[in-house]
């Protein structure tokens, strides 16, 4: 219950669209770390969309998560723009 209502926290705070220079291939910066997201394939930029976010593990990144293909490809698949975060 604690991992949703911290998950709904980070997007009401700081949805994806906030900084459209960053994503897959650079983060978005925030006062205390950073995430990556990555949208489906063909989403417009305004359209709602479905979010996960998903968490790393331990000496895991976001970097990381973002470079395993397959992981982006499940979301997108599903049509589900996901946000990685790195935190303190």
């Amino acid at each position: 219950m604690i991992r949703w209502t911290l998950a709904a926290v980070l997007l009401w705070l700081f949805p994806a669209w906030a900084q459209p220079a960053c994503g897959v291939g650079s983060p978005c910066q925030l006062t205390l770390g950073s995430y990556r997201a990555a949208p489906p394939a063909g989403w417009d930029g305004r359209a709602p969309l479905p979010k996960a976010v998903f968490f790393h593990g331990a000496r895991g990144s976001a970097a990381d998560g973002m470079a395993d293909e397959g992981l982006r490809a499940d979301f997108a698949n599903a049509g589900v723009l996901v946000i990685l975060p790195d935190g303190l």
